[in-house]
């Protein structure tokens, strides 16, 4: 028989030292969150041709894996486009062939929302 061990053993923190823990990883969460864009927030938003350019309006950087849901009620179009990298204040996305064969040769409105 092999003698026992035990491997990871900790001796729990008194109550307040979690209490405390808690507070500290709540505020490092929030703030991050009130870093990135918050959902709801609307996206300038306009077609090219065949495309939608979403222009990104607001003073924060819209982190990777955040979407923006766009509609172009004109012709009857809307999607999803999921963010692969940040994007700056500012910054413009291309939603290339976006409004499949529809082509729009002046540009016309839509409305986009971070979600």
């Amino acid at each position: 028989m092999r003698p026992s061990t035990t491997i990871g053993q900790t001796a729990a923190a008194p109550p307040w030292v979690v209490g405390v823990g808690l507070v500290v990883v709540g505020a490092v969460c929030w703030a991050q969150d009130m870093a990135a864009a918050q959902p709801g927030i609307e996206i300038e938003c306009v077609t090219s041709g065949y495309d939608v350019v979403l222009n990104n309006s607001t003073s924060q950087t819209l982190e990777p894996g955040q979407v923006i849901a766009w509609t172009v009620r004109f012709v009857r179009r809307s999607g999803e486009f999921v963010l692969e990298g940040p994007v700056a204040p500012g910054e413009n996305i291309f939603v290339s062939g976006g409004l499949g064969s529809d082509y729009l040769s002046s540009p016309q409105p839509c409305t986009a929302i971070l979600q």
